[in-house]
């Protein structure tokens, strides 16, 4: 019996990133070599958001800011993000435990590393970034 509880206890230590909530994808978009801005508004069926973070899925990519809004018009702003190399993730941002269900968009600034003839030369590709959520 008391192996059996052992084997039990083992089996739901290592079974528990199974039973977590990860990271959805919320939207993508293409990063331009100027400074650019991005909206993405939030579906009310995706609105129980705990945090918010970033990930480059191509390119180098300087995140200036992102800004939550919420229906109320608050907003939740947070500056100096750093550089995202292709793979990478930015820190997560929390939502307000009471501003969950009510965001309404994320307001996002950013610019590619390189150029367009860089892009050609196959040095640096055009930024491509994730948005994801983590749910409540």
């Amino acid at each position: 019996m008391r192996v059996l509880l052992t084997f039990f206890v083992i089996a739901l230590t290592f079974s528990q990133p199974a039973f977590a909530k990860g990271w959805e994808h919320l939207a993508e978009r293409r990063v331009t070599y100027k400074e650019d801005t991005d909206r993405v508004n939030i579906n009310w069926f995706n609105r129980d958001i705990h945090q918010i973070r970033l990930k480059s899925k191509q390119g180098i990519i300087n995140m200036d800011s992102i800004t939550l809004h919420f229906r109320d018009g608050s907003k939740q702003v947070t500056n100096d993000l750093g550089i995202l190399l292709k793979g990478k993730t930015s820190r997560a941002i929390n939502v307000p435990r009471h501003q969950s269900r009510n965001l309404r968009r994320v307001t996002f600034k950013y610019k590619s590393v390189g150029n367009q003839k860089t892009d050609i030369a196959g040095i640096t590709k055009r930024g491509i970034v994730e948005i994801q959520a983590k749910r409540r």
